[in-house]
Order: structure tokens, then C-alpha cells, then sequence
């Protein structure tokens, strides 16, 4: 749908902003200047959560997160079970099943960020570079989409909630079972009577590859709207907590740099 082949989903944190729980000090409190819980999730192509993980400090960054759960454990001990290589006969080699992350993610096998190392001082990238990282943005958009249908429909999420630890974390994991329940409902009915997710809510994009904001953005007037809208600039300024990447990750993204290549959208 969003053409990036191989792709199982694209993986994200969000910030879900509670009141300073009792005895934890500043355990929680983010760079965004409150107290948090941080929901780690991997979104689909029609924004519904294949998985989620909540409930880690608000102080942490991304990375640190995804490797202390449990899917991130699972996942860099390679326990998840990625199904085999597919060869792809445009650039006669075999591709992996990967999933979308940004720059706060380390560079895997089954995992692909974004280049973010410029090739002079200007901060310019190699022209296909910029292509393999609108490609990789333009999938990783659908997890910041459901974040936004999520805060837009469920506006708990977008206030300064009291709460006990524990109940911050099953509101969190309400909303996302709920979140999922109305999509999987407006599945089987036409759009246009679609009533959680209405046409023109979600990004959308036109043919000749520019997008439309969706009106969950203009919902969510806070600073975590700005953070989103600031996609392209996390992709180059975000901290990269992996310098030494061994050789295989590096090359299964320039296989991918190649397969976006020789299978290019009409408005590439």
C-alpha cells in the first residue's frame, strides 16, 4: 500500500503524558518538560497496532526502550521468527522482511532507519539516499498516523491524567485495544460511513506522490502535534545510538536503496 515491499509494519514511541506518580521523583519526566509513559508500537498499513509495549520511563530514549521490552528482546536475540528471504527478480537478489524505524532505532537486518550521515558539511545527501529515506518516511508515516487517531479519538491521552502507575498503563493499553476494535469494525463497511476513521482524517496522498495533512493534526493543537510534524527533521537530527553496525544490516539497506530503484513510483 505505501510501497515499501518486505515491510511487516513500522515501529515508533509516543509520550502519554500523567501527573508526577507518587515517590518516583523524576523518573518519568521527558525531554518535552512532563511526566510520561511511553507507548513503543508497531503500526500496520491501514494503522490498526500489531504490537505494543507500555509503560516504560518517559526519560528513556527510544532505543533504550525498544531494547529493554520484551519484543526488543525477542527481536535482537532473533526470537520473532521473520519469515524467509524473498528473491526479487528487478535486482536478481534476495530481500528480508523488515520492519520501518527512524533514526533513534538500530540499523538490523529485520530493522531499517534512514541514512543520516550527509556527504558534506552542507547536510546534503546522495540523490538516492534521499530517495531510499522518502521511501522508508512514507511507510513509517502510518505509525504516526495511528498515534494521531489515537490522541484525536481518545483525548485522556491528551491531557495531564492523575492516575496510579499501573491504571496509567491499562488506560494506555485500553485505548489501543479500542483503537484497533473500530478499525477492524470500519473494515467491512464503505468509507463513507466510516465514523472513527473518516475519509480526510489520516494523511492521504495524491498520484503524483504530494500528501494531504490529515485533520487529526489540526485536533491535536499541542506540542506533540509540532513534534510530528517535525517527521523530516527527526530523520537527519535524532541522536544515532549505533555507530558500530556490523556489515549485514548495511547491506540489506543498500539492497533495498537498489530494489526502490529498479521498482520506482510513478512520481519518483
Amino acid at each position: 500500500m505505501w510501497q515499501f515491499p518486505m515491510c511487516v509494519g513500522a515501529l515508533d514511541g509516543k509520550h502519554c503524558v500523567f501527573q508526577k506518580f507518587p515517590m518516583r521523583g523524576s523518573e518519568f519526566y521527558n525531554y518535552k518538560g512532563t511526566h510520561s509513559v511511553v507507548l513503543l508500537a508497531l503500526a500496520d498499513a491501514k494503522y490498526k497496532f500489531i504490537l505494543v509495549d507500555v509503560g516504560a520511563k518517559g526519560r528513556e530514549h527510544d532505543a533504550g526502550v525498544f531494547a529493554k521490552s520484551e519484543f526488543g528482546q525477542l527481536f535482537l536475540n532473533h526470537g520473532l521468527q521473520f519469515p524467509n528471504f524473498v528473491y526479487r527478480d528487478s535486482i536478481d537478489d534476495i530481500v528480508p522482511y523488515v520492519i520501518a524505524g527512524d533514526g533513534a532505532f538500530p540499523l538490523h537486518q529485520h530493522l531499517m532507519k534512514p541514512f543520516d550521515k550527509p556527504v558534506d558539511a552542507m547536510g546534503n545527501f546522495k540523490g538516492e539516499e534521499i530517495l531510499f529515506n522518502y521511501r522508508l518516511s512514507r511507510a513509517r508515516r502510518v505509525v504516526e498516523n495511528a498515534f494521531g487517531i489515537l490522541s484525536a479519538r481518545f483525548r485522556i491521552l491528551r491531557h495531564n491524567t492523575i492516575a496510579s502507575e499501573t491504571l496509567a498503563q491499562n488506560i494506555v493499553l485500553a485505548t489501543v485495544a479500542l483503537h484497533n476494535l473500530h478499525l477492524q469494525r470500519e473494515d467491512s463497511i464503505p468509507p463513507k460511513q466510516h465514523m472513527y476513521n473518516p475519509p480526510g482524517f489520516v494523511d492521504t496522498f495524491k498520484g503524483n506522490g504530494f500528501y494531504k495533512k490529515g485533520r487529526w493534526r489540526s485536533e491535536c493543537k499541542t506540542s506533540e502535534d509540532n513534534f510530528f510534524q517535525k517527521l523530516a527533521e527527526q530523520e537527519i537530527n535524532r541522536p544515532n545510538p549505533t555507530d558500530d553496525v556490523d556489515l549485514g544490516p548495511i547491506l540489506v539497506r543498500e539492497k533495498f536503496l537498489r530494489l526502490f530503484i529498479h521498482e520506482p513510483v510513478p512520481w519518483q
